[in-house]
Parts: C-alpha cells; structure tokens; sequence
C-alpha cells in the first residue's frame, strides 16, 4: 500500500485524479483564526486580511494531525491515477474534496474521520512533502510524527521530505514521487532519486506587496517599506536553505516578466513542467505562461490558484512560479 501526504502549502487537494491526504496549517490574527483545508473561503480571508491593521501569524499542523493523516489517507490507485502532464483541473489537484465528498474528506479519505479499516502494516509506504523547514515547523511535526507512528507500525517505511519551498515547487515533488513508484522504484530508490530531482528543481516568486511576509520576520522592514514606497514588485526565489531571498524589484508587469525569463534562463531551463500559481490574478499568470511559451516552445505550462497559506504571504496578486 502506498500513500502520497502533504500539507496546504502544496495548495493541493487532490494528486492525479484521486484524493490526497492534506494536512492543513492554520493563519490568525487576534480575532480569527482560519484553517487552510477545502472549506476555506481564500477570497474573504484576503479581503479580511488586507483591512486587519494588528498582527497576523501562521501554524504549522500539530503532530497528531500527521499521526491521523499516516491512518486515514487513502492508498494512491496507480492503475486509476491519471499521469499524464496534467490532465483536467481535477486531476492536477485543483478540484477541492474530489470523489471523498464529505467535509474533511481530503485530510481522511474515503474512510472518513471515524477510522479506515484496519490493514497490515507489512508492504505499506508513507511519502511525504512538507513546507520548507527554513519558514515553518512544519516539517519538524512531520517527522516527530513518523518517529511516534513507527514506534506502533514498525513494518511501514515512511518517508518525509523537506520541500525547501511552498506550493508549487511542493507538487512537482510530489508528482515526481508518484512517477518514480509507477516505474516500480523502491521506496529506498525514490528515497534517494528524490533528492536528486529536488536540486532540479527552481521555485521564484514576484509579489506586490509583502506587508505579511515583514509582519512575519520572514523578511527585513527595510525591504517591505522599499516595495511599498515605490508601488513595486520584488521578486525572487526560495533559497538552497529554503527561505526567501528577494532579488531584482521591477515597476509594471513588462519588467516582472522579463524576471522570470531571465530567472528561466539563470537556471538552465529548457523544457518540462512550469506550474504558475496565483493570488486571485490569472490574468496576469496567463501573461507570464504566454510569454515563457514565445522563448520556451517546449514547455508544458499550467496556470492555477493559491489557497490559504501562499495566498497569505503572496497576498492579492502575487505571482509564483515553479519549473523542473
């Protein structure tokens, strides 16, 4: 039995066609708290958020959800799984609870949040991708919770991933992860050639505003009132350490655009998947995905919303963009 877990970070609910086990983490302020699962109203949350004038934080899903996620998600059907490049928004994982239906469907699965049926632990394979470490504890609660889970079902094999990004650098792991089980690797073989495609792999960014980003420490004041002074966009990428490093800043979207060509070019992209995230702009997505196709032909491109955690640090209109 193989199972494929992540949590929000991923922006994704469903994995190829079939539902996938997503631990949510939570964002708050004083006032609220939402939980970044399937019923998260994004659009209200951002709006919320953008007239919230106190503090605002994150939080990384608590052990046990991990625990319950190792229980309950539903073993990946590789013969039903769709795994072509992409296949319709339901099989890329855009399609919120899919075939699970019931609320908290995505975090359990079919069983549901009352148990699964009870199954031997012998053959059973666990992957899973978390938020960087470098911006989160998110993938510290992981692992305490595979060493707990092991200590009960010794015979399972688990496997956590430090993404060393977010969103949708996070669902090219997890897709490469699928292919390799496809192939008929090992769980020792994708252990190992997973990091090897992870340093392939390139996550950048371009934000219009990164008031939550500052409130957060995540980075300096300086920066955030830079980019608000002068009605810019900083750009830039998740760092080998998985923080955030800003680079180049760019006035009007011809600018942003020639960023992430030029981001492209700096890491040696020729062809392959480029998936481009958003905070509630596909307009402006669409623009990047028109332009990187006018220089990479061969690029095989899909554009899609952010949920809850990226939309909270991205905020309304940023951009993030992910190739292999």
């Amino acid at each position: 039995m193989i199972k494929f877990i992540t949590d929000s970070s991923s922006d994704l609910f469903n994995l190829m066609g079939q539902s996938l086990a997503t631990v949510p983490l939570s964002i708050a302020t004083d006032e609220r708290e939402y939980i970044d699962d399937e019923n998260l109203d994004n659009h209200e949350m951002l709006d919320y958020m953008l007239s919230y004038k106190g503090k605002s934080r994150t939080s990384c899903p608590p052990v046990d959800a991990w625990i319950q996620a190792f229980d309950h998600a539903e073993a990946f059907d590789f013969g039903a799984a769709k795994l072509g490049a992409f296949g319709s928004a339901e099989a890329a994982g855009l399609g919120g609870v899919g075939s699970a239906g019931a609320a908290g469907a995505a975090l359990y699965g079919a069983a549901g949040a009352d148990g699964a049926a009870a199954i031997s632990d012998e053959g059973l394979e666990i992957y899973v991708v978390t938020l960087t470490s470098g911006l989160s504890g998110t993938y510290n609660s992981a692992c305490l919770a595979k060493d707990m889970y092991l200590e009960d079902h010794p015979d399972a094999k688990i496997l956590v991933i430090d993404s060393l990004s977010v969103g949708p650098e996070i669902r090219l792991i997890i897709e490469k992860m699928v292919s390799l089980k496809a192939c008929g690797k090992t769980f020792e073989e994708v252990s190992e050639e997973i990091l090897a495609y992870q340093k392939k792999t390139r996550l950048y960014f371009g934000f219009t505003s990164i008031h939550n980003l500052v409130m957060n420490g995540r980075v300096s004041k300086i920066a955030g009132a830079a980019v608000s002074a002068l009605n810019m966009t900083v750009m830039g990428t998740a760092s080998p350490e998985g923080t955030i490093a800003t680079g180049r800043k760019a006035r009007g979207k011809k600018k942003v655009i020639r960023g992430f060509l030029e981001d492209l070019r700096e890491a040696n992209y020729t062809s392959g998947k480029i998936y481009i995230t958003h905070v509630e702009n596909e307009e402006f997505a669409q623009e990047v995905k028109r332009a990187i196709l006018s220089e990479y032909p061969a690029a095989v491109i899909e554009t899609y919303p952010t949920r809850g955690l990226v939309s909270y640090y991205g905020e309304r209109g940023g951009i993030v963009l992910a190739c292999e």
